[in-house]
């Protein structure tokens, strides 16, 4: 299995490939440079919402997820980890409710959206005006279409997660025959593989 860095290296490299890809293909294709844009931009920011959304949320000691917000709040790292401590208790590691794509993807964004459905309870008791703002955000946020190709995204961010996940991953990656028999001094240079 891959560590959270690598995890997260790939995660950041197929954000950028998932870029110039959807430039490529959307000039190919003859649509209009601006909906190109937008659609490559909300592609790519979908997949670097992997970093925070990880399948590997699941873990019981935390994730690389709460580094990642931690780069960005302190404090933001550890409500993030309080938040999501339900649902490592109820999903056991490597679950396929959590690191199947797709499955994971849509599973954890309704986790995500538990906040959204408390704020909407706590409005319909005490403020009407409030209420009708937060069902409004949410209807409007359905109807984004760009909202879907950032779960598009997001989902190619899990499915590059499970595929590392995979022993033919590293079998590809981490063979020792890229190593040279012989540990010279630039042999040991050049031994990154290993280990």
């Amino acid at each position: 299995m891959a560590d959270g860095k690598t995890h997260a290296a790939g995660t950041r490299t197929l954000a950028m490939f998932l870029f110039v890809g959807q430039i490529t293909n959307g000039i190919h294709q003859g649509y209009p440079l601006q909906t190109i844009f937008f659609s490559s931009l909300t592609l790519s920011i979908g997949a670097l919402g992997g970093l925070f959304l990880t399948p590997d949320l699941d873990v019981d000691i935390g994730s690389d997820s709460e580094d990642e917000v931690r780069e960005i709040s302190p404090l933001g790292a550890n409500l993030w980890w309080i938040y999501w401590f339900p649902y490592r208790k109820l999903i056991p590691h490597r679950s396929p409710l959590s690191h199947w794509p797709v499955i994971g993807t849509l599973g954890r964004l309704l986790y995500l959206s538990i906040a959204y459905w408390i704020l909407l309870a706590v409005a319909y008791f005490l403020n009407s005006t409030a209420l009708g703002i937060l069902q409004q955000a949410g209807i409007g946020l359905l109807e984004f279409p760009y909202f879907y190709i950032a779960v598009v995204g997001l989902a190619s961010a899990d499915t590059l997660h499970f595929l590392m996940d995979q022993r033919i991953f590293h079998k590809i990656f981490r063979q020792r025959r890229w190593v040279p028999q012989q540990q010279t001094w630039w042999g040991k240079a050049f031994a990154r593989n290993q280990g």
